[in-house]
């Protein structure tokens, strides 16, 4: 029955009846309530609470007034209430709303100081929000690798999200070096650190050398590591070389001493073993010297200069000649036209002079145009007269036989010439002085 009936039976027993009752309680189903459909977003969180019962079991694993992911699709849940052993259903309608499709964008990587801009999507029915305060369409200059999320919203309020990684990369540590001091036309070599690829200005290769500017320039470097770049400046001081002046050139006679002495710079170095300031001996032919000067600076430049070689007159002296001790010597110079001539020792040419002993006389010869001299020279021999002896004087008999004995020549001539022996045999009747004349390298004595 719908509601608690009375029911009454009549038995009949031998033509006799008699009737009895029993109730029949009918205790109502509960009334139970799933809820009233509703619309959720796809993948968000519900929570289904039916009412009218004890207790509740709904289908697809529900459990009553615990949260739980909205399922991807529409779906009708139902519940089943229980209340005084009694149960009834109901069943709640999910619509699901499909959440909004977007792309964020796509990730990128920027240099430190960079800017970015990031855009929303223009999707009709859908706001646009962007994490970090970003506003959409306007440059931010982020300072370290981010992830900026886009929230969409549409007119269901179902959200979704997208990200855009910002990878901020650092600027490369650029170090162009130390400020350079060099010489105009000197090489210099530049050479930058802190990146992994360098491109200098003025057509310089990082690390090769190149010659050094006219005037002082400052270079400028940009490494790039990572895409990113950074500058860096290096001055090359460019010093002027010295005004090194050799000196004018010059004629000189061979042999004579001459000196060579640079300036326009602090020091100085020649070639062919020449040192500057300090004499040293003509050459016998023309000769190029070179040098170069170095300034306070460390700055050099050459110069040159040219020795040309004075010819000089040709001298001859006369022979060698060969007196004895006490003879004069006639020493005369030749006539050659242009050419002064003097003897050493004060002789004097064409007059005669007595030596006293063996000497070496030097004709010296001028020429008069280029001043250069020659010499030649003359032995004089003086050879000693012999040391000759006659011997003792002797006493003899008148009419006996003596023999005189010479010696310290090497030939005699006795008496006038009476004998050329260096013994002489005399007999003499009266006392008498006997000469000899003893001869050695030609003297006598």
């Amino acid at each position: 029955p719908s509601t608690t009936t009375t029911y009454t039976v009549t038995g009949t027993l031998n033509g006799c009846t008699n009737s009895d009752q029993v109730v029949v309680t009918v205790t109502p189903l509960p009334s139970v309530n799933a809820g009233a459909d509703f619309a959720a977003c796809a993948g968000s969180s519900i929570t289904l609470s039916a009412t009218g019962a004890s207790s509740y079991t709904w289908d697809n694993a529900v459990i009553n007034g615990q949260s739980f992911q909205a399922p991807a699709t529409t779906t009708t849940y139902t519940v089943t209430g229980l209340l005084n052993g009694c149960t009834n259903t109901d069943q709640v309608v999910v619509t699901i709303n499909q959440l909004p499709s977007f792309t964020a964008g796509v990730d990128q990587s920027k240099c430190a100081g960079q800017t970015v801009t990031l855009t929303s999507p223009n999707t009709n029915g859908v706001t646009f929000s962007w994490s970090d305060n970003v506003v959409s369409g306007q440059a931010f200059t982020p300072t370290i690798t981010k992830t900026y999320t886009l929230t969409g919203v549409d007119g269901n309020s179902c959200s979704n999200t997208d990200q855009v990684l910002v990878t901020v990369n650092a600027l490369p540590n650029v170090n162009a070096g130390l400020d350079v001091s060099a010489c105009v036309g000197s090489s210099v070599t530049l050479t930058a650190t802190g990146a992994s690829t360098y491109s200098w200005d003025n057509s310089v290769v990082n690390g090769q050398s190149f010659s050094a500017p006219s005037t002082t320039t400052t270079y400028t470097v940009t490494g790039t590591t990572n895409g990113c770049t950074k500058t860096d400046q290096v001055v090359v001081s460019v010093n002027p070389l010295p005004n090194v002046n050799a000196g004018a050139d010059f004629a000189a006679c061979p042999g004579s001493s001459i000196t060579l002495s640079a300036s326009g710079a602090l020091t100085y170095i020649w070639n062919n073993g020449v040192t500057n300031g300090q004499p040293f001996s003509a050459p016998n032919t023309n000769t190029t010297y070179t040098v170069t000067g170095t300034d306070a600076s460390g700055c050099s430049k050459s110069d040159a200069i040219i020795v040309s070689a004075s010819p000089k007159p040709t001298v001859t002296a006369e022979a060698d000649k060969s007196v004895c001790a006490g003879q004069t010597v006639t020493l005369t110079s030749p006539t050659t036209q242009g050419v002064t001539y003097s003897w050493s020792d004060n002789v004097v040419s064409g007059q005669a002079f007595t030596p006293s002993a063996t000497k070496t006389y030097t004709l010296t010869g001028v020429d008069a145009t280029t001043g250069c001299s020659n010499t030649d020279q003359v032995v004089v021999t003086v050879n000693a007269l012999p040391s000759v002896s006659a011997g003792a004087d002797v006493t003899t008999c008148a009419g006996s036989s003596v023999t005189l004995t010479a010696g310290g020549a090497s030939t005699y001539s006795w008496q006038s010439g009476a004998s050329t022996a260096s013994t002489y045999i005399v007999s003499p009747s009266t006392t008498t002085t006997y000469t000899v004349t003893g001869t050695l390298n030609g003297c006598t004595n």
